[in-house]
């Protein structure tokens, strides 16, 4: 308790007398800290790219304003500033990883006072892929095969067979769905691009010769003959060379100069089978006609045949580079590469067309008289969703990002757009 007095001086300095005495109180200020928040309200689950919304709230008993620090449970945390005791403050967050995460909040006064640390709330983040068709491609030439997508993403490459001489290469922009080009070219049957982009090599299986189209202005500036029926291709990670899957051989292509360097002779006719490299280049796999799978080392070519139950048809190696998906007409079977062994197989009725979503986490498959494009999931190699494309689908490509996957009817003329 204090008192407080005044007295008056007048400008000849006369004083008066202390006035009486008003008392006064003074208490010594002690803030106190926002109440603990309550666990984070927020779905349960979302999709990785997904922005996904977060609230909390407290009060502070001093009724101080309060700012609210996120911690998002993936090593990124964010501030929510100062708002009203009791007020709601509501953060959004966009996840880049798939996995479990704990979100947690933390409320601080102007004062710099702060709470505990909340209870988590618990999200898990699915790796959001593609799943539902978007578009539909109506080629103009029948039997739409094979699907070359450029490392850009601006553009697709759809092999066309046709009927007769009337194949050719359409080439449709990712973003309108429209054809910009069309370059003729009997019995296109394989397509496939150079890492770079800038060539696409084109299997025509009538004309026993592989085209080779120059992308900047879609023009054909070689070819490479007398190859016998060749049907499938793949481009090496290093874009030096070029393996094609023939009637009875596997050629090499070296694209410095489009030369064949060699070939390794197949049992078996592999008319609609694939073929498929390791992303580290060590391994080239190739369909070999029925019960047998190649595997041809490409240091020195060395082939080893691995025997698969049916034919096998669609091929799919995973970014690990450690196993490689085979679809026959029955199940489609996992390859360990490091001893190409079959380590696990998924019963799905076969497996025509296979490709690896670029994240490594799913497959895509065709079944070819089924319209279903089905989605494995590679943790634990079972069928988690599956896309109604449409009749008889048949061949797969998906862009670098993982966006978009491309399938083809070969019956139906069309190519099905599946997205987001």
């Amino acid at each position: 308790m204090h008192e407080v007095i005044v007295r008056a001086q007048d400008e000849k300095e006369k004083m008066s007398e202390w006035s009486e005495p008003h008392n006064v109180s003074i208490t010594v200020y002690s803030n106190s800290a926002p109440l603990t928040p309550d666990s984070p309200q927020g779905p349960a689950t979302g999709f990785t790219n997904q922005s996904i919304s977060f609230k909390a709230a407290t009060t502070d008993p001093d009724n101080d304003s309060i700012k609210y620090v996120f911690d998002f449970g993936d090593e990124n945390l964010m501030e929510y500033e100062y708002i009203p005791s009791g007020d709601t403050a509501s953060l959004n967050h966009t996840y880049s990883e798939d996995g479990n995460f704990e979100v947690r909040v933390q409320a601080e006064d102007r004062n710099g006072a702060s709470s505990e640390w909340s209870e988590p709330h618990s999200i898990s983040i699915s790796f959001n892929y593609p799943d539902s068709v978007v578009n539909v491609i109506s080629t103009t030439v029948s039997l739409p095969s094979k699907i070359a997508v450029l490392p850009s993403g601006e553009y697709i490459y759809v092999a066309c067979r046709g009927s007769g001489n009337s194949g050719q290469v359409e080439v449709y922009n990712t973003e309108t769905h429209t054809m910009v080009q069309a370059i003729p070219l009997p019995y296109a049957a394989g397509v496939t691009s150079l890492p770079n982009g800038e060539f696409l090599y084109v299997t025509s299986s009538g004309r026993d010769a592989v085209y080779v189209i120059r992308t900047s202005d879609n023009t054909i500036v070689d070819t490479i003959p007398n190859l016998s029926f060749p049907y499938s291709a793949v481009s090496v990670p290093n874009g030096q060379y070029v393996y094609v899957l023939a009637e009875n051989r596997i050629y090499v292509i070296r694209t410095s100069d489009n030369a064949l360097i060699d070939s390794v002779i197949t049992v078996n006719w592999p008319i609609d089978q694939s073929i498929e490299v390791l992303p580290n280049g060590e391994y080239v796999y190739a369909g070999n006609g029925m019960n047998s799978l190649l595997a041809i080392r490409t240091s020195d070519m060395a082939a080893t045949a691995i025997p698969i139950n049916g034919s096998p048809y669609g091929i799919a190696a995973l970014p690990d580079n450690q196993y490689v998906y085979v679809g026959s007409n029955s199940n489609i079977y996992v390859i360990q590469t490091s001893d190409h062994s079959i380590c696990d197989s998924i019963e799905t009725g076969g497996g025509y067309s296979l490709i690896t979503h670029p994240s490594g986490k799913f497959i895509y498959a065709t079944l070819y008289d089924d319209p279903r494009v089905l989605i494995i999931n590679t943790v634990d190699r079972t069928v988690i969703d599956s896309v109604h494309a449409g009749y008889q689908s048949t061949w797969l490509a998906a862009d670098s990002d993982g966006e978009t996957v491309y399938v083809s009817s070969e019956y139906a003329s069309e190519v099905y757009v599946i997205g987001k």
